[in-house]
């Protein structure tokens, strides 16, 4: 977590319920005084509606970013 933490980068913390994910990502946050956010997963939750994707554009022949997540 702390190489994540000290190059600027996100983490997925995955395991089974009751393990004391939320509990260590709060006190990492709140140590080095950091923004913290928790999204709660589901099974019909895919990866691409949290970071979003890149959609090909024919008129313009560009990409565009498109995340419905971050949006908000």
């Amino acid at each position: 977590m702390m190489t994540a933490i000290l190059a600027g980068g996100h983490i997925l913390l995955d395991d089974i319920p009751g393990v004391g994910k939320t509990t260590m990502a709060l006190a990492f946050s709140k140590a080095r005084k950091l923004k913290q956010n928790r999204i709660q997963f589901t099974l019909d939750v895919l990866l691409v509606d949290i970071t979003g994707f890149s959609m090909y554009q024919k008129e313009t022949g560009n990409l565009c970013k498109r995340s419905d997540c971050f949006a908000l």
